[in-house]
């Protein structure tokens, strides 16, 4: 179940990130500020890249339906891949950017108002890292939204960094040098997310989940069982499923075997957070005795 409780932060980095954009938009053309504008459109992006996380959130609590068995978590994915995309394209263009700022400097604008705008952009942005951080590792579009923040917050802090510097000989080349620096380490976060959300998207294993480690686990605590044909995959991001054969030694009641498989679900949902378990008991077999199924590929 998604929880509402990180809506709020959203919603209040979608008005403060809106401000930023329309902010620094104005006194960018005022100025004649190429950074002022460019950090404006820089924020109209993750704008619409919290817009988008928010949005998912919703759909993702709609519940199953008759055609859609698992629900929508999945669009809450679709949005951290969509999103993580546009950051590292973003991030590739600043980077291109700041190269050949290098190679060409510009002469800066005034000093003052680049100071006091892009401190009004590195508080909104600060405050909206601070909004999304608590609940950053439990969603996966929480967190490239957090991610989008802290990026944001350091460009700003570079724009007012560099503005302190416009008067020296060398104050042209903070900003480029700076922003490349940032750059590289957001794409670096950015490929992180990029690979975990198409893990997804392929139902791989989730990522820290180990399958060998969960049957050592089960045939350690159960010793009259033992678990086979596993499937462990991953629909939204905080939903975790799993299904597995349990060959059961010996003869078991049907309640005996349900009660076993009471304790083997809530040990492993509070050990691995699986939230969504089927078990197939067995007697006799079904004829594998591996940990995944190999007979499609036979």
């Amino acid at each position: 179940m998604i929880k509402k409780e990180a809506d709020k932060p959203l919603y209040l980095s979608v008005i403060l990130n809106g401000a930023i954009f329309f902010v620094e938009l104005a006194f960018g053309f005022i100025t004649n500020s190429l950074a002022l504008i460019s950090d404006a459109f820089h924020n109209l992006t993750d704008l619409l890249a919290v817009f988008i996380a928010l949005i998912s959130r919703i759909a993702g609590r709609k519940p199953p339906t008759l055609k859609h068995t698992y629900g929508f978590r999945r669009v809450e994915i679709f949005a951290a891949f969509f999103n993580a995309m546009i950051l590292f394209v973003l991030m590739a263009f600043l980077l291109r950017e700041s190269i050949l700022r290098l190679l060409t400097p510009i002469n800066p604008p005034k000093t003052l108002i680049v100071f006091l705008v892009a401190s009004f952009a590195f508080l909104a942005n600060f405050a909206s890292a601070i909004l999304l951080h608590s609940h950053r590792k439990d969603d996966v579009n929480i967190k490239i939204a957090f991610v989008h923040m802290c990026q944001d917050a350091l460009v700003s802090l570079i724009v007012i960094i560099s503005s302190l510097f416009y008067g020296f000989s060398f104050g042209k080349y903070v900003d480029p040098i700076a922003t490349i620096l940032v750059s590289l380490f957001v794409i670096k976060s950015t490929i992180s997310i990029f690979f975990k959300t198409i893990r997804t998207f392929l139902e791989g294993v989730p990522y820290g989940l180990n399958i060998k480690e969960i049957s050592d686990f089960v045939e350690s605590k159960y010793p009259e069982v033992s678990i086979h044909h596993i499937h462990l995959w991953q629909n939204g991001p905080d939903e975790i499923l799993m299904t597995a054969h349990i060959q059961i030694k010996g003869e078991s009641s049907i309640k005996v075997v349900e009660e076993l498989f009471t304790n083997l679900k809530t040990d492993l949902e509070e050990k691995w957070k699986i939230s969504h378990i089927t078990l197939e008991p067995e007697v006799s077999g079904c004829g594998e005795n591996g940990l995944i199924s190999n007979s499609h590929w036979n």
